[in-house]
């Protein structure tokens, strides 16, 4: 088996979100042989992962807090906020009014939504009403995610974002 002499040379190719000064990490340097050089390298390459390694998580609850396009965005009240949530290949909520559900698929920071299913229940507030309305159709629309620590972002084919932030 070939020694290598550092350990960025197996390292996938990866963008920092900011720019690092790393020192190459000479695996020949390590004590106690291949066995421990090997678990230094999964170690290293494990934790480096994890930097764009952020992935939707099950079972966590997303409330809406903010949505529409960058210059017009408008900020949810809590009452009555549409919340989300992903379970393995279902994603469901709360619309204002009514539960939703529909599945999904996610590939890298692509996200697409299928077709929703939705209870039918009458709406009284206006407002509410109107932002059920908007969420649905926003979320079959939705093309990308990111996720920021405690905030989700979607993204829309039609430039416009759902802000999330994470329900304690």
């Amino acid at each position: 088996m070939a020694r290598m002499s550092s350990l960025f040379s197996i390292l996938p190719s990866f963008r920092l979100p900011r720019p690092l000064r790393l020192r190459p990490l000479r695996l020949a340097s390590v004590p106690g042989g291949d066995l421990a050089r090997a678990a230094v390298a999964l170690l290293v390459l494990s934790t480096v992962g994890e930097v764009h390694a952020q992935r939707i998580t099950f079972g966590t609850v997303w409330t809406l807090y903010r949505y529409g396009q960058a210059s017009q965005e408008v900020t949810v009240s809590t009452r009555n906020a549409p919340t989300l949530q992903f379970d393995v290949g279902r994603a469901l909520g709360h619309a204002g009014c009514n539960s939703f559900s529909a599945g999904y698929i996610a590939r890298g920071r692509e996200l697409k939504i299928g077709s929703l299913t939705a209870s039918k229940l009458s709406c009284s507030d206006q407002r509410t009403r109107e932002l059920e309305q908007y969420f649905l159709q926003a979320l079959t629309n939705v093309k990308r995610y990111q996720l920021n620590g405690d905030f989700l972002v979607l993204f829309t084919g039609d430039r416009d974002t759902l802000v999330f932030t994470r329900s304690q």
